[in-house]
């Protein structure tokens, strides 16, 4: 009985070992970068980066390919930086930031009265939408719905930002099947309130203060910052943001998106006698 109680007792160790043997092979290695590469991304699993999984699957994706590094817009320069640390690799200097800018002035022309599911995205396929121009805002919210941190509003029939809180992830861009939200360096130095690439008696039909490419912000540039192609390109090098294109625009679909300069004081006259 003792001899079978020890046999019974070799054959346990022995299976004991055996499966923690198997365990440790069997066993999937998890890369420790993982851990300390989520600890410093945002963590608020936004979806920005494109990613189903969010913040866990951008930490696992980022030890195969650190390239993906990128598309975190909501991670600091600071710690990507650390990140890139840990993955070996040396990051970039970080771009500027980019704000949504919202491309309309929301004056089109009402086509009809639209009913039924209230997204932009099902307006936009019901028979081209209600509007009059096929690149208006329509007003319903999708970009509103689709920011995760509360930085975009409804005023009136246009999306307003919130910029304190905006991270420029660019969700509200991807949801507007318009293409009017874009996001822009928040120093650009000229706004173009317009999407609409049709010609001027298009758009002058379909809209009260749409851009009808006159081509009058172009002449009128002191320093040719402005083409047409076809709506108006600021070339950010050589606009100094004067104002005048703003100024002249007869259906001012342009502003300033910062402070014009100082005007530079005239020198005193000199002293009489």
């Amino acid at each position: 009985m003792i001899e079978e109680m020890g046999v019974l007792g070799i054959m346990g160790v022995a299976f004991a070992v055996m499966l923690v043997v198997a365990a440790r092979k069997m066993a999937v290695q998890v890369d420790e970068r993982i851990e300390k590469i989520r600890e410093k991304l945002p963590g608020a699993s936004c979806g920005a980066c494109g990613l189903k999984g969010g913040c866990d699957a951008l930490a696992e994706e980022l030890v195969k390919d650190p390239s993906l590094l990128s598309k975190c817009r909501l991670a600091g320069p600071e710690e990507k930086r650390e990140i890139g640390k840990i993955l070996g690799i040396e990051v970039k200097e970080e771009e500027k930031r980019r704000l949504p800018r919202v491309r309309c002035t929301g004056e089109s022309k009402i086509l009809f009265d639209a009913s039924g599911e209230r997204t932009c995205s099902a307006l936009s396929d019901l028979a081209g939408g209600p509007l009059a121009c096929p690149y208006g805002c329509l007003g319903v919210g999708d970009c509103v719905r689709a920011c995760p941190f509360g930085a975009l509003r409804m005023e009136g029939r246009l999306p307003a930002v919130d910029e304190r809180r905006c991270t420029g992830c660019g969700l509200c861009e991807q949801a507007c099947p318009r293409g009017v939200i874009k996001l822009l360096p928040e120093d650009t130095k000229v706004l173009l309130l317009c999407n609409s690439p049709s010609s001027g008696k298009e758009v002058n039909a379909s809209c009260a203060s749409g851009c009808i490419k006159c081509r009058i912000c172009e002449k009128s540039c002191p320093v040719q910052a402005i083409k047409l192609e076809p709506l108006p390109v600021i070339d950010p090098i050589l606009c100094n943001a004067c104002g005048t294109c703003v100024e002249k625009c007869p259906r001012k679909v342009l502003k300033l998106g910062v402070v014009p300069p100082s005007p530079i004081p005239s020198p005193p006259a000199p002293a009489s006698g």
